[in-house]
């Protein structure tokens, strides 16, 4: 997207964009072949992230400013330089989705602001035997059952 000028991106994404651009240029693109760099660890990207105020694109408002243009914008930028870098974000946006989606304010206020602030890994994981990590083709179910009674 360098350089784009475009109908669907506001003056805010294009300054994004150069932003983390920017950052890629400084801190990814250094690391990114060069083997006599030491191994970067997600922690190290993630904190880099939230250095350059990126994070905040992954996890919407109030706790973030998330809308999707944005997150594009993000990603697209990133990728170009670090698929780790690209995946370290996704995953922070992935991983407190759920908490973002249905969990309580409580449990909102103590997580996301940490996830932006690149202070917690955000992540999630799902598995089973017949489907692995097929999330179609998972078939545990959750059901609300009074306390103390059995649905086995």
């Amino acid at each position: 997207m360098k350089g784009t000028t475009d109908a669907f991106l506001e003056q805010r994404h294009l300054e994004l964009e150069a932003k983390v651009r920017a950052f890629g240029d400084q801190r990814l693109r250094p690391i990114a072949h060069d083997e006599s760099q030491p191994a970067r660890t997600t922690r190290d990207v993630v904190s880099w992230l939230a250095g350059v105020g990126v994070l905040s694109a992954a996890v919407p408002a109030p706790h973030g400013a998330m809308d999707l243009r944005s997150l594009v914008v993000v990603r697209e930028a990133l990728a170009y330089f670090s698929s780790m870098a690209d995946t370290a974000f996704a995953m922070q946006g992935l991983g407190s989705h759920a908490v973002s989606l249905a969990g309580t304010d409580v449990q909102k206020n103590r997580w996301l602001p940490d996830v932006v602030a690149g202070s917690v890994i955000a992540a999630f994981a799902v598995t089973e035997p017949e489907a692995g990590s097929d999330l179609d083709g998972i078939r545990t179910r959750a059901e609300r059952a009074p306390c103390g009674a059995s649905t086995v």
